[in-house]
Parts: structure tokens; sequence; C-alpha cells
């Protein structure tokens, strides 16, 4: 049986295909606001007609104002009543969790990558028609269609970083919590790592994820498999405990407890922005000043380990390692991490009860692949956004040529990083852990590149030829 690749009939022959393809599909494209197949010549009009632009949206051929952040911004996930916000569903921020084999749509894990594709396929005639119906959808505010050319690097300073008081503002705040994990648990802390969007300097005006680590002299040793568990529950519910009866309770919404972590919302003060903050305690392994042999030891300890939780307390004392090598990157890349983000923001579908195990690329991935990008180009200091968006872009669609790591915290002759480096493409190996394959966080490479593809066919990127920056 030979299966069309667009709507998955199957036909007992190529020629069957073939001659379906003429009659069915010869001259039809994907609409990427609904998913329907139209006949090209009819396209402008069905979505003149279908798809007319929201009528408060802004003229964004202009400069964007300030003021107008607030107009591009999606409401649909605050209570009219209420200023917490929907919290949606998030993955490990520490490792990767093993997303790449499981099936989108019943969530079963396969033995592979290649297996899961064919199961997908065989099973549930998942084919490229419907996963690009169901991954490409431009919101009324994305950049791709309402933007002109000259203005992206002006959009980026003024719709997505956030304003220097507000920052200020949100520093102080954090800063207020941090010290109360310090001070006022029932336990000694020795320090807190702040990482994550926020930590990183790469979040986006009114979305900032903060990954804090708390560090517990006295944790209890790894050895002890069974207690760890009771350990990890005990620690984290004296902390829910005291931050619910402490004077920040009235600027803190507890969202879930986790068997590793605490995730909570956290209000600031003066503007009312919120931060989605993921609390784990851990132990310091690296310490201050961690040598090549110190890393080594913990990397080789991630390897060996069994246990999940362990794994997972392993993993969060590198966190220091992945937020230095993003923020140390220049303000302009940093810029355009933004930039990237904006658009898996504004171009994604959400998941449906069809896809409902679906995995996108978090935030880390995509700032190592936007710095991969650059490098490759030779590092460039002086460039424009939108011919770096269009390179990340590209990269996207070669995903399956894509494979890299980086040798500051390791070296290239580390047995762990050359076992990682054999698995299937796309590969990019965490910087911080040679374990860590950060790609496999995902089960939608090939959605990613089809909207990466449709992407770059925009308005946006008309003129620009691939592997220029400037």
């Amino acid at each position: 049986m030979y299966p069309c690749n667009r709507c998955g009939k199957y036909f007992g022959s190529h020629s069957g295909v073939t001659m379906h393809m003429r009659r069915r599909h010869f001259d039809r494209s994907v609409c990427d606001k609904c998913g329907n197949e139209i006949f090209a010549r009819k396209m402008k009009e069905h979505i003149s007609t279908e798809h007319s632009p929201v009528e408060h949206l802004p003229d964004l051929f202009k400069p964007p104002a300030p003021k107008a952040s607030k107009m591009l911004r999606p409401i649909e996930n605050v209570e009219e009543d209420s200023f917490w916000e929907v919290s949606k569903p998030r993955l490990s921020r520490f490792v990767a969790s093993g997303a790449a084999t499981k099936c989108r749509l019943c969530g079963k894990t396969l033995g592979g990558v290649h297996g899961r594709e064919q199961h997908e396929r065989e099973q549930h005639r998942f084919t490229t028609q419907t996963k690009g119906s169901l991954a490409l959808r431009l919101h009324d505010w994305n950049i791709l269609e309402h933007l002109g050319p000259g203005y992206v690097d002006d959009y980026v300073r003024h719709e997505l970083i956030p304003p220097l008081s507000c920052s200020l503002e949100c520093n102080n705040e954090v800063n207020i919590l941090v010290d109360f994990l310090l001070e006022q648990l029932p336990f000694q802390v020795s320090h807190v790592i702040r990482g994550g969007s926020y930590g990183k300097d790469t979040c986006l005006q009114g979305h900032s994820d903060l990954d804090m680590v708390m560090f517990i002299p006295n944790f209890l040793s790894l050895g002890a498999h069974k207690y760890l568990d009771s350990q990890l529950r005990t620690c984290l519910n004296e902390v829910k405990l005291h931050i619910q009866s402490s004077p920040l309770a009235t600027r803190i919404l507890i969202s879930k407890l986790t068997k590793h972590s605490l995730r909570f919302q956290y209000k600031c003060y003066k503007d009312d922005h919120i931060h989605h903050v993921d609390l784990m305690p851990s132990h310091d392994w690296l310490g201050s000043a961690p040598s090549m042999g110190d890393k080594k030891e913990v990397y080789e300890m991630i390897a060996n380990s069994k246990n999940p939780l362990e794994i997972q307390l392993l993993n969060s004392s590198l966190l220091q390692l992945q937020i230095d090598f993003v923020r140390r990157r220049s303000t302009k890349l940093r810029q355009l991490i933004r930039l990237v983000k904006h658009w898996r923001m504004t171009s994604f579908g959400d998941a449906t009860s069809l896809n409902k195990h679906r995995r996108l690329p978090n935030s880390y991935t995509l700032e190592l692949i936007v710095i991969h990008t650059w490098e490759k180009a030779g590092k460039p200091i002086y460039f424009k956004l939108r011919h770096g968006l269009a390179a990340v872009l590209q990269t996207l669609v070669d995903y399956e040529n894509l494979c890299v790591a980086w040798t500051e915290n390791y070296t290239r002759k580390n047995h762990l990083l050359q076992r990682v480096l054999q698995s299937p493409r796309p590969v990019v190996v965490d910087p911080a852990n040679p374990n860590n394959n950060v790609c496999e966080s995902s089960n939608t490479w090939d959605e990613i590149a089809y909207v990466a593809q449709v992407s770059l066919q925009k308005p946006l990127f008309k003129g620009i030829k691939l592997g220029q920056w400037k």
C-alpha cells in the first residue's frame, strides 16, 4: 500500500498516488490560518473573506510606539477579574525529558525517533498535511505579515525588551523573594541561583520564567535513594507552608507541587508583573569555582545514575553554567533570541485533543540554536535582526543536519559527549552537561521545520539572501 503524504489515503500503486495527487491536490495550498486546502489562485480571496485582520491591530509599518505593547499582547490567558495568569504545563527545566520518542497523538513511547514517526504515520495516519495544518497558526499580532522590514529592530527594542525601569523594579522584587528563602525557612540555605529567561536576560515583555535553585548544605546524601523522594517532598512542603504563612502570601499563587520542584506565580508589587517560578532544592556539588575535574565527576555521576530524582538534582546544580553561557552574549544577540522566542509564540497553534502529547522545543534549546547559528556566521558584532532571524529559521529548516557541541566545560574527547553525538539528528549538546541533548525534549522538529519554511516565504523576509547578516 502506498500512502498520500497530503491526506493519508492509501493506494495500491505509485501511479495511483500520482493520479490522486493530480486530481485532488494539484494547484492547492494549505492556508496557514485555518489549515484547509485552497486553490492557489483563490488564496488571497479566501484570506480576505475568512481571515480579515483584527480592527484594533496597530499599523506596524510605522515605528511602534512604546505604549502600543498592550495592543500587541494576547489577553486570553488572563482572567477578567484577577491578575493571576492561567498556568500552562511546564516541562523539566534542567534535563531533556525524552519526549522525542513519544507519540504526539497517543503518548506511547517508542524505541527511537524513526520508530515514533513510523508509528504516527501507520497507526494514526498522521500525514504531512495534518502536521502542517495543526502546527501553523499565525496569530493576528505576528510580525511576519504585519511588520515592515525596516522596523524590526525598533519593534524589538520597544515591544519585546522589558523597559529598564521595569527590569530594575523586578530585580528588587525578586531580591525580596530570595532574601525570604535565605532567611525565613526552618533550614539553612547557603545561596540561591536565579535562572530561566529572567536570569539569562532573554525574557519578553509580559513573559518571564524564573528557575530558582536553592542550595542546602546538609541535604541528604545521594547514596540513600530510598530516602531521596521523602527528603525532597518534606523540604518542598516546608517551603510551601512558610510561603503561605508569610507576608508574601498575597503575592504568590501556588501552581503545582511536583516530585522535585515547587511551581508558583510571583507578582511584582508595583506593576502587577508576574514571574512563573520553578523552585528546586539541591546540593552544591560544584562549589563557587569548579575545576574541569569537579565538573567531570558530576557528569559521570549523572551518567551512572538510575534514579530520575537524583539526575534532576545533579542537573540542577549545573544551572549556573547554563546561565553564564547565555548571559555573557552581546546585547544584540540576546535581542535576536527574544525575536526568535516571539516568532515561536506567534506562529504555532496550541496543542489539540488530536496532538495533545506534542512538545515544542523549550526556550533554552532555541537560545542554543540561535547562538550556534550566530557562531556559524562568524560571530558578527553588527547585524540586522531580520537577517539573523532568517538565518535561524533556515537552521531550523535544516534540522536533520544540526549537530553541535561546545567544549568550555568538557573536552571534545569526553566519552559521554561522543555517545550523545551518535544520537539521531538534531543534536544540540548542553554546554553545561555532555549527557544532555536538549533537542530530545521535543517531538515536533518536522513541524518546526515546516513552520520555519513557510515563515521564510512571508513579506518580512522579501529580498533577503540567506547567509548575509548585514
